[in-house]
Protein backbone atom coordinates (compact mmCIF):
# COMPACT_ATOMS: atom_id res chain seq x y z
CA UNK A 1 0.00 0.00 0.00
CA UNK A 2 1.26 3.33 -1.37
CA UNK A 3 -0.44 6.73 0.35
CA UNK A 4 -0.20 9.53 -2.61
CA UNK A 5 -1.56 12.45 -3.59
CA UNK A 6 -4.32 11.20 -5.08
CA UNK A 7 -5.85 9.56 -2.47
CA UNK A 8 -7.00 12.84 -1.08
CA UNK A 9 -9.45 14.41 -2.57
CA UNK A 10 -9.74 17.35 -1.76
CA UNK A 11 -6.28 18.27 -2.50
CA UNK A 12 -6.60 19.92 -6.28
CA UNK A 13 -3.32 21.30 -6.88
CA UNK A 14 -0.97 20.03 -9.82
CA UNK A 15 2.68 21.01 -7.69
CA UNK A 16 4.81 17.95 -7.19
CA UNK A 17 2.60 15.49 -9.46
CA UNK A 18 1.37 12.34 -7.49
CA UNK A 19 4.18 11.26 -5.24
CA UNK A 20 4.07 14.02 -2.54
CA UNK A 21 1.22 14.82 0.04
CA UNK A 22 1.55 18.31 0.84
CA UNK A 23 1.29 18.93 4.63
CA UNK A 24 0.28 21.76 6.94
CA UNK A 25 -1.34 22.36 10.06
CA UNK A 26 -4.95 22.76 10.53
CA UNK A 27 -5.41 26.02 11.77
CA UNK A 28 -7.43 27.48 14.90
CA UNK A 29 -11.23 27.98 13.59
CA UNK A 30 -10.87 26.51 10.28
CA UNK A 31 -13.96 25.01 9.29
CA UNK A 32 -13.68 23.70 5.64
CA UNK A 33 -10.85 21.40 3.82
CA UNK A 34 -8.18 22.95 2.45
CA UNK A 35 -7.76 22.60 -1.43
CA UNK A 36 -3.87 22.61 -1.34
CA UNK A 37 -2.32 20.27 1.90
CA UNK A 38 -3.51 17.88 4.11
CA UNK A 39 -3.03 18.01 8.27
CA UNK A 40 -1.50 15.43 10.13
CA UNK A 41 -4.84 13.90 11.79
CA UNK A 42 -5.76 13.83 7.78
CA UNK A 43 -3.26 11.58 6.76
CA UNK A 44 -2.62 9.50 9.69
CA UNK A 45 -6.84 8.88 9.75
CA UNK A 46 -6.31 8.29 5.82
CA UNK A 47 -3.83 5.41 6.64
CA UNK A 48 -5.70 3.83 9.28
CA UNK A 49 -8.45 3.69 7.14
CA UNK A 50 -6.76 1.83 4.30
CA UNK A 51 -5.28 -0.32 6.52
CA UNK A 52 -8.65 -0.86 7.80
CA UNK A 53 -9.95 -1.76 4.08
CA UNK A 54 -7.20 -4.12 3.36
CA UNK A 55 -8.17 -6.05 6.71
CA UNK A 56 -4.78 -5.43 8.32
CA UNK A 57 -5.12 -6.49 11.93
CA UNK A 58 -5.14 -2.90 14.07
CA UNK A 59 -3.31 -5.32 16.90
CA UNK A 60 0.29 -4.17 16.44
CA UNK A 61 0.56 -1.54 14.02
CA UNK A 62 2.88 0.91 14.66
CA UNK A 63 3.34 4.66 13.02
CA UNK A 64 6.82 6.05 12.68
CA UNK A 65 7.01 10.22 11.33
CA UNK A 66 9.44 12.88 10.95
CA UNK A 67 9.87 14.92 14.19
CA UNK A 68 8.65 18.16 11.90
CA UNK A 69 5.66 16.17 11.08
CA UNK A 70 4.68 16.02 14.57
CA UNK A 71 5.55 20.40 14.86
CA UNK A 72 2.77 20.11 12.17
CA UNK A 73 -0.01 18.67 14.57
Amino acid sequence: MKLIKSSFGNITTSSAGDHSIPVAARLPGATALPTATASPAMVVARMARLLDQQQVDSQGRWLVVDPVFMELS
